[in-house]
């Protein structure tokens, strides 16, 4: 028994809450929901029955995973329940997910929201480390632990701010080169400048976080925008936020 209290007392401690995230999971989730995998399954491309891959970049805490992936599996469920094709089969889990980021201790918090939700029954793979740099991904060992097949989406949530600008340039090369050209999406997510300007929390926050690390701060829409278009992306949609954020939809330029 001291042995099994032990473990739990281990797995809880390991285990982070994140405000912020529980303040805006559903708002992003309605995001990705209306305008990523609900407007997917209207794709000729695209069937109940379309294996649907997920890669979050800098995944923090595990919050997002725990509330999109529910989410996300009861509404691929449902699509397949709907579906009156003469060639039905029983509703199975069509979703796999990789959360990723560079630090162990947010890979271990992630580890207990996935055994807390069950989520790997739901296609939840185990955490990754991931790091970025202008050329992609940094770690070769979790290159190899990708599927080698295109991705649905890939979500970045509050890391352009928090990270070198460097990292963004890679993010952008990274889902170049691997979002499924017909039915793909990159989406962003976080505070940003526009015009060189922004309300005065957002400016005092920029300030903050350069006071921390030179290399971080609230960047310029304009800046990465173009920086995106650079790597062979356009920007589809631009969604205001709660709390001044704004959410952006990327595809591969056709």
């Amino acid at each position: 028994m001291s042995g099994s209290t032990s473990n739990s007392d281990e797995h809880t401690s390991k285990k982070r809450e994140s405000p912020a995230s529980q303040r805006n999971k559903a708002y992003i989730w309605e995001v990705l929901k209306s305008h990523v995998f609900e407007p997917a399954t209207k794709n000729d491309a695209v069937t109940v029955t379309t294996l649907v891959r997920v890669l979050e970049v800098a995944a923090g805490n595990g919050v997002h995973v725990d509330h999109f992936a529910t989410q996300l599996e009861s509404l691929l469920l449902q699509q397949q329940a709907d579906d009156t094709s003469s060639s039905k089969q029983p509703p199975r889990s069509l979703l796999e997910w990789y959360p990723t980021d560079p630090d162990s201790e947010s890979r271990d918090s992630i580890e207990c929201y996935i055994h807390d939700g069950a989520l790997a029954s739901k296609g939840v793979q185990p955490p990754l480390s991931l790091t970025l740099d202008k050329s992609g991904i940094m770690e070769p060992e979790t290159f190899s632990k990708l599927p080698s097949s295109h991705f649905t989406l890939i979500s970045c949530i509050n890391m352009i701010h928090i990270s070198p600008w460097s990292a963004t340039l890679g993010l952008f090369q990274l889902a170049a080169e691997r979002l499924d050209p017909t039915n793909g999406y990159l989406y962003c997510y976080g505070p940003y400048k526009v015009g060189g300007t922004a309300v005065e929390s957002n400016l005092n926050f920029d300030q903050n976080l350069q006071s921390r690390n030179p290399e971080w701060g609230v960047r310029d829409l304009e800046t990465v925008v173009q920086a995106a278009q650079d790597a062979g992306l356009e920007l589809v949609e631009q969604i205001d936020m709660p709390a001044n954020n704004l959410s952006l939809l990327f595809r591969t330029r056709k």
